[in-house]
């Protein structure tokens, strides 16, 4: 997501991150944290909202939040090539 930061307002560059407003609330002074590291845009709101929050005001969704050159820059919840996975196992531990 290139345009991340053209979508918010004051931005300020902090070493290797950015601090802003959060879109999710009416914020008075830069509560927003932006990092992008690893192929993905980390954002945090040190007042309190919420990661879906933040995203709802920008209008964009989870996925957008990660790099992904096949896809225009908009990547998936899970990379491709990832053997991780996000579900949780319905089967009982194996006994060692």
């Amino acid at each position: 997501m290139t345009d991340l930061l053209a979508r918010l307002k004051n931005v300020v560059r902090n070493g290797d991150s950015w601090t802003a407003r959060c879109p999710a609330h009416d914020d008075q002074r830069n509560s927003l944290s932006i990092h992008h590291r690893d192929g993905r845009w980390l954002l945090k709101c040190h007042a309190g909202c919420g990661f879906e929050e933040i995203t709802a005001a920008l209008g964009t969704s989870a996925a957008d939040f990660f790099d992904d050159k096949l896809h225009g820059g908009r990547g998936a919840l899970l990379p491709p090539t990832t053997r991780a996975t996000a579900q949780h196992s319905l089967r009982p531990p194996r006994p060692d």
